[in-house]
């Protein structure tokens, strides 16, 4: 069996996405995103593709929580699309503060040109956030497609824009409901008690040979 790495999920899977985000307009989306600053990540994608649909739809919003050598890329993107008052990169968060964030934001988004089975993911999950991820690396595993979350085809740019379309115009109440099963999921294959379960069964399994 594939056993997926994994962290105690308890403080996300007591997140409550039903409190208020005061100073935000009503009908405005923020999109969330935690990682490393660099090509592996996609974040250049991610900008690109809100330029592209910055027109259609202003309202959304995007909070990166990260640090590396890319930032002053992505930040000189940022303001070459003119997307200041769309787009925060916040720098690096304490793990403490990991909460918090994901309690601020509607979306997750992982972006990712090159990924393992990323922990900030499933720690979203946990959080009913619905996802948004590429096909990159592990995550197909980790979200299943319309269900938990939408995945989009890795390094597509326009896949990537079709994507963030589709779940900002999504109705709210099918985005909760794909939340909710994000959680479900969370709880049930990432758990870090039934995963260190699983691996003590395949190691007696292994010895017993």
């Amino acid at each position: 069996p594939i056993v997926h790495a994994t962290v105690n999920l308890n403080k996300f899977l007591s997140i409550n996405k039903k409190f208020n985000i005061n100073n935000r307009k009503e009908d405005s989306i923020i999109f969330g995103s935690i990682g490393r600053l660099n090509w592996a990540k996609g974040y250049d994608l991610l900008i690109q593709a809100h330029h592209k649909i910055k027109e259609e739809d202003p309202n959304f919003y995007l909070k990166i929580a990260g640090d590396g050598p890319y930032r002053n890329m992505l930040e000189n993107m940022i303001d070459q699309y003119d997307l200041r008052k769309n787009i925060l990169i916040i720098g690096e968060l304490h793990y403490n503060d990991i909460p918090k964030f994901l309690l601020s934001i509607d979306l997750y988004i992982q972006p990712s040109i090159s990924e393992g089975s990323p922990i900030t993911l499933k720690e979203a999950m946990a959080s009913s956030l619905p996802i948004l991820a590429s096909t990159a690396g592990g995550i197909p595993e980790i979200i299943e497609h319309n269900k938990t979350g939408i995945l989009f085809e890795n390094q597509n740019t326009y896949e990537l824009e079709k994507g963030l379309k589709k779940i900002i115009t999504m109705d709210q109440s099918l985005r909760e409901k794909m939340g909710l099963r994000a959680k479900v999921s969370s709880l049930k294959r990432f758990d870090i008690e039934k995963t260190a379960k699983t691996l003590r069964n395949i190691y007696d399994a292994v010895l017993k040979k």
